[in-house]
């Protein structure tokens, strides 16, 4: 990991997930793009572009000095959690928002993008809401949704939700070299209504082939899901869940939520998702 890249709507949530990004920055040798998006039309949202003007003495968005004389914050936050050697550097660009994240990770070859969210009501949840599911499910690198609720950066214990199908081991052998670096524990769980001869065999299968490393595998007889999933969290102190996202049809995006994006939303703990690699679509 060399490039991480952090969209910013200057609220407290995206405060919060800067300290992840600092961390990671720190652990994988890496540094920081800091991102914030606005839109073409700003006459058509008042509140949005009063609440920049509050915070920001900007005149012209399009002027990226005069947005850079704001970003020390960044600098002073990073001073502040002794993360001052992390090299960062900052971008701003008007347009769609999720598009815009999308094409800034592409085109600087970012590896993690790192994002705020936050339940509120308001600008955060407009563009901080539903901006971290679409950018999860259709970023080509690793994301990672941290929660406002939680403030301390810190990672040590990873759990990774899987079916144990063979795509999901690319994801965990990325899983594996990203939690050595930060030098966390990785529990790979997964939650089953009726466990069977063949699972049975399945898993032992995984634990073979993943036998190196700070990792353990389990398997849980359970039919409410998201519940026993949380249980398993609070039992085992999990400090992030990564899970892959599946890259659906046209279809799919506009009626499904992946189960990483309802977790993002209902979790205090950040959700890293990881791409998922299918040859059949």
């Amino acid at each position: 990991m060399k490039k991480i890249l952090f969209p910013t709507d200057f609220s407290k949530a995206a405060n919060h997930a800067f300290l992840y990004a600092l961390h990671l920055a720190d652990r994988f040798n890496a540094e920081i793009i800091t991102l914030h998006v606005y839109p073409f039309a700003l006459t058509t949202l008042g509140e949005y572009y009063t609440t920049v003007l509050e915070n920001y003495d900007i005149q012209d968005l399009n002027e990226f000095e005069n947005y850079k004389s704001h970003v020390p914050k960044w600098h002073r936050i990073a001073e502040e959690h002794h993360y001052g050697h992390v090299p960062i550097s900052h971008v701003l660009e008007s347009g769609d928002t999720v598009e815009t994240i999308l094409e800034v990770a592409q085109s600087n070859q970012v590896d993690c993008i790192v994002m705020g969210t936050n339940g509120a009501h308001g600008i955060t949840e407009i563009f901080f809401g539903s901006v971290t599911e679409k950018v999860m499910n259709r970023a080509h690198c690793m994301v990672m949704a941290v929660p406002s609720s939680n403030r301390h950066g810190h990672i040590s214990r990873i759990l990774f939700l899987t079916e144990f199908e063979e795509q999901h081991k690319t994801a965990l052998r990325q899983l594996i070299g990203f939690a050595k670096t930060v030098e966390a524990h990785i529990d790979v769980l997964q939650v089953k209504l009726a466990f069977g001869h063949a699972d049975e065999e399945k898993l032992l299968a995984w634990k073979a082939e993943f036998h190196s490393g700070n990792i353990t595998f389990s398997v849980l007889n359970n039919a409410g899901t998201e519940k026993a999933i949380m249980d398993y969290m609070k039992l085992h102190h999990i400090s992030m869940v990564a899970m892959t996202v599946k890259h659906k049809g046209l279809l799919e995006r506009l009626f499904l939520q992946s189960m990483a994006s309802k977790m993002a939303f209902h979790s205090e703990i950040p959700v890293l998702a990881l791409k998922y690699e299918n040859p059949d679509l």
